[in-house]
């Protein structure tokens, strides 16, 4: 039976092999005919050729693919910080406003004793001046320690705000790295595949090469 395969051209293959007759490996070529050793090295070179651009496309394919993992993740943490940007502006200008209104209360009670103080008849006024102003500098001291009282909250509020921030962008970094690990995983086992069927291919055309080609 004569010897045909889809890695086999009778022409090419002698021009194949009279290009490149240092053939090397583990499948001898000792004791072949010229014709057998020329089939056999440019079905060698076509079926190496297959495997060179099996495993590139899989290079490819991986390098894709985790390109679009860490873009995804990129934009995934953009997002985490956006958020937590969001979030504390909100706390900051929540904050900010109830200082404000502890202020605008703060002025009001002060200046109602001291308007109080003023309508006052002289010798009383000046009977009461000094408890009116005890009371004012209590307000003072009070409505300060809200709006301190206010600050720190806001503080640990953003604080906890960008933990969390913090935590969920190192989720998706993780997470990114390990699908990214997977597609590596799965490249190499792939390109393992693909040699092991170049080798069994070898080997086949190999055998069929010595038995069927004179």
């Amino acid at each position: 039976m004569a010897y045909a395969s889809q890695y086999y051209d009778p022409k090419k293959a002698h021009e194949y092999y009279m290009k490149n007759r240092k053939l090397k490996g583990r499948r001898k070529t000792a004791g072949m005919s010229e014709n057998q050793k020329a089939a056999w090295a440019y079905a060698k070179d076509q079926i190496n050729q297959e495997k060179k651009s099996a495993k590139q496309a899989v290079t490819e394919s991986a390098k894709s693919q985790k390109a679009a993992i860490s873009e995804s993740a990129k934009e995934q943490r953009e997002a985490e910080s956006e958020k937590a940007k969001a979030e504390k502006a909100a706390i900051s200008a929540e904050a900010k406003a109830k200082r404000e209104a502890f202020t605008e209360q703060c002025s009001a009670k002060v200046a109602a004793l001291r308007e109080k103080l003023k309508s006052m008849p002289k010798e009383q006024r000046e009977e009461l001046k000094a408890a009116i102003q005890e009371q004012i500098d209590g307000i003072k001291a009070e409505f300060s320690k809200r709006k301190q009282g206010v600050t720190a909250s806001a503080k640990a509020e953003r604080s906890e705000v960008s933990e969390k921030a913090k935590s969920a962008k190192q989720s998706i970094s993780d997470s990114a790295k390990s699908k990214k690990q997977g597609v590596s995983d799965s490249a190499k086992a792939e390109k393992a595949s693909i040699d092991a069927k170049a080798e069994a291919a070898l080997d086949k055309e190999y055998a069929a090469i010595k038995s069927k080609v004179k």
